[in-house]
Order: structure tokens, then sequence, then C-alpha cells
């Protein structure tokens, strides 16, 4: 995850690191991946540009009100939680099943059918955006 921050550092509109305690009440109901934590105690959500494509992440704190107004675990599973956008219509957020990976999912349409794979991990979704090999 440090390769990734250093390489996104001047293109990302990084917050103050999140507060540890919020981050761990979200970790007792959620089993939040490490590199997410890592990039949260970076930057508590932000935006920018990822290679060709945007991500706005949300603010820890704002994580499981948003989700609960979005209905997420109501239309996705109990095992999904948005973390973000892709700045426009589609939310990005982990699926904690097995196996684990981060999904893109209209938020007009909270079907299941629409859900679409990006990647197995937080820190592959930026290798794959940055093309990092």
């Amino acid at each position: 995850m440090k390769q990734i921050i250093e390489k996104i550092n001047k293109s990302w509109y990084s917050n103050p690191p999140c507060d540890q305690q919020i981050m761990l009440s979200v970790g007792k109901l959620f089993p939040l991946p490490d590199d997410y934590k890592e990039f949260m105690l970076w930057s508590n959500g932000g935006e920018g540009n990822i290679g060709s494509q945007y991500l706005s992440l949300w603010k820890i704190e704002d994580l499981m009100q948003l989700n609960k107004e979005y209905q997420i675990q109501k239309y996705l599973s109990e095992k999904s939680l948005v973390i973000g956008t892709d700045g426009g219509d589609n939310c990005i957020g982990f699926y904690f099943g097995e196996p684990t990976f981060i999904f893109l999912q209209p938020l007009g349409d909270l079907d299941l059918s629409e859900n679409r794979f990006l990647s197995q991990s937080f820190t592959d979704m930026f290798i794959n955006w940055l093309r990092i090999r």
C-alpha cells in the first residue's frame, strides 16, 4: 500500500487520518482488510484520479450511515459494505464472503445481477487502475 500511496500522493485529495476508535467500531461489524485500514490511516476518505478511473472514498465515520441510507445490506447482502463511489452513479464496496472481493455496483439498481467484480483486494484495485506490475 505504501507504494500506491506514494504514486497517488500528488493527485489524491486527501483528508486527515481516520480516528482509530471509529475504525475499530466499524471493524467489529465488518472485517476491514489491513490494506484498506492502512489507507484510511493515511487519508480518511478523499478522492482523485487513479489512472483512468476516478475514486471517491467515504470517511470511516460516514460508512455505516451511508450504507444504511442506501440500504446496501438489505438489497445486496449482509456481507456487503460500500466504501465510496466512482464519482458518478456507481458505488464501490467490499463483499466479505468467500472469497472477499471489491465490487462495482450501480447505486440506482442495487440488484445483485448488476454487481461487477473489480478486484480481489483493495490494493489490487489500485494496482489494476494504475497498471502497476
